[in-house]
């Protein structure tokens, strides 16, 4: 144990680009701000490269609040940059028909990306573990995972996400440390982290295997370095995957015979020629390219009678459909999803993004502007004045009646109907545009005018810097991460 805080330095300074910003991931836990001190101790430069991203899931109340508290604490301890962004998961798994934990990482992987596409980052880094990566080995074994899934969690591989960048990688420094070595770690530099209670809930069946099943095994077998020994196989399963994921990369390019973002084709009689290994693997990466959500080892066996069949059709998850004939496979989507009609959210101090709504946004207190005038191009931010913020502001869509006291025009109300139709915009887009309102009143039609309500004023003491952002990420399923 005395040799974690060298071996995690060591194995960090070997997967971690020398230049470059890095999106780190930081719940408040022991693994979390174990992977951030680390960093701070061997990263040149790390105060200016790292941006810590902590995501609110609106679940656990004052708890939730406090893991929050905690890790900004500890950012502006170390003089870094910190980003929170606030969701609803429960409200996402219950939409999407996801259990919370999918919900929770695809929602995180979306505020990873966004995260990531503001700073430029090059990477994302996780703090997952030596346990975790033995956890997985075992949850993929008992749910028939094939090779992919017994190679568990990779130290490296292309961030998961159908809109991330092919640049940026998803870091894992950690795996080979255990989680005891990092919380003595932590003990030794004298530092405090959160314990989050869900974790130690049961109905959750990864909580099922690292607090009854391994220690279990590791009693029944005598066998105190089991988790190591698991972790080790995993490394062993990803070297043999690697090789068959080139050798399916190629049967990929043989057999495909049109690829686009909402179909992709690929000829039969190549991919009946091929083992069977890579015939799974060609369809599963089909699946992959197409980011259909809930993936399953159930869907791809059905996918995978279907291409054999040569006569059938299949319907997929998210509306797509896999239809075949004596020639062709074919997986597409016919009908474009319909986009959502009205949408609201409460803002919170910090970065607020819904993967269900189409845009985000992100209320940071700043100092007092030297230009309290505006530019006369479309603006995506504003300063307000915090003392006059009201208490529930909405980012939401446009509402009938919306009025907005809009600024210069001594407080004589506008409708915001009108406010839009002089911006030309008009039809589904005046629908769907995006206005920051507390109740009726609208305080900031994006890209437009803002409320005499919130201006800054010689008197004004403390000052929100609000800004709108286009949400370009959607909810797709994939592995733990």
């Amino acid at each position: 144990m005395s040799h974690a805080g060298p071996q995690a330095q060591a194995s960090l300074v070997s997967l971690l680009p020398a230049r470059g910003n890095l999106v780190v991931g930081v719940s408040g836990g022991a693994d979390s701000l174990a992977l951030l001190y680390l960093l701070m101790d061997c990263l040149p430069q790390a105060r200016s490269r790292i941006l810590a991203v902590h995501v609110h899931h609106g679940l656990r109340g004052r708890a939730a609040d406090a893991d929050m508290a905690v890790v900004e604490r500890h950012c502006r301890d170390l003089g870094i940059s910190c980003r929170v962004y606030h969701s609803h998961a429960d409200k996402v798994a219950k939409k999407r028909g996801l259990s919370l934990e999918t919900a929770g990482r695809l929602i995180r992987h979306d505020c990873f990306l966004d995260a990531a596409r503001n700073v430029q980052a090059q990477a994302v880094v996780l703090a997952h573990h030596q346990d975790d990566q033995a956890e997985t080995l075992l949850l993929n074994l008992v749910r028939g995972a094939g090779g992919r899934g017994l190679a568990a969690l990779r130290p490296a591989r292309p961030f998961p996400h159908p809109d991330a960048p092919r640049s940026l990688q998803l870091l894992r420094p950690l795996l080979g440390i255990a989680k005891a070595d990092l919380c003595s770690y932590l003990h030794r530099r004298r530092i405090k982290w959160r314990e989050d209670k869900s974790n130690h809930d049961l109905h959750y069946m990864r909580n099922l295997v690292r607090h009854r099943l391994l220690p279990y095994m590791e009693k029944i077998w005598r066998h105190p370095r089991l988790r190591a020994a698991l972790a080790a196989s995993s490394e062993v399963f990803a070297e043999e995957d690697a090789l068959l994921e080139k050798l399916a990369q190629r049967a990929w390019r043989l057999a495909v015979r049109r690829q686009e973002k909402m179909c992709v084709a690929i000829d039969r009689v190549q991919w009946q020629k091929l083992p069977a290994a890579l015939q799974y693997r060609v369809l599963n990466n089909m699946w992959e390219h197409l980011g259909i959500p809930q993936k399953s080892t159930v869907h791809l066996k059905r996918l995978n009678q279907t291409a054999k069949a040569g006569h059938a059709g299949l319907s997929l998850p998210g509306g797509w459909r896999a239809q075949t004939d004596h020639k062709e496979l074919r997986i597409c989507q016919p009908r474009p999803a319909q986009p959502s009609q009205a949408y609201s959210m409460f803002l919170k101090h910090g970065v607020t993004l819904n993967p269900e709504m189409p845009y985000g946004v992100e209320v940071t207190t700043t100092a007092m502007p030297r230009r309290v005038k505006r530019k006369k191009i479309k603006p995506s931010f504003i300063y307000a004045d915090a003392g006059k913020w009201p208490a529930k502001v909405q980012l939401r869509s446009f509402q009938s009646g919306d009025y907005i006291r809009v600024l210069g025009m001594k407080r004589k109300r506008k409708a915001v109907k009108k406010v839009l139709a002089e911006m030309k915009i008009s039809g589904q887009a005046q629908q769907q545009w995006p206005l920051l309102a507390a109740g009726q009143e609208v305080l900031w039609v994006f890209q437009g005018p803002m409320s005499e309500k919130i201006a800054i004023a010689r008197s004004t003491k403390k000052v929100y810097k609000i800004r709108i952002f286009k949400n370009n990420n959607t909810l797709q399923s994939a592995g733990h991460d």
